[in-house]
């Protein structure tokens, strides 16, 4: 993945496509295009900046999207800067369900 000069991420259901993989793309420091519906993937790659999107039946979308993504790599993106992904971290994600969970488990008990 480090070798390319963007990342694509497709998922045909909007709601469902916040997948690891587009965390793992976060973190290369690629830009990322995700085709999919509106969802949570696709306001988090536009809140973030991080590259672009488009629908999964929009041919002309995806195109301009591809090439919106290899524009900004070839402007010297970034990525996004870690602290604005370390809420993403699969640790961290692990550490608040954890502390969910339990919360849930003590107010069982109680």
């Amino acid at each position: 993945m480090l070798g390319w000069a963007a990342l694509c991420v497709v998922a045909t259901d909007g709601r469902s496509s916040l997948a690891s993989k587009l965390y793992e793309c976060l973190a290369s420091g690629k830009p990322v295009v995700v085709v999919a519906p509106e969802g949570p993937a696709t306001r988090l790659v536009t809140e973030l900046r991080a590259g672009t999107v488009a629908e999964p039946d929009d041919a002309a979308g995806i195109e301009a999207a591809m090439l919106g993504a290899l524009a900004m790599a070839s402007r010297g993106f970034e990525g996004v800067s870690s602290d604005v992904l370390e809420p993403y971290d699969r640790r961290r994600q692990a550490e608040r369900w954890s502390g969910l969970l339990s919360s849930v488990i003590r107010a069982a008990r109680a």
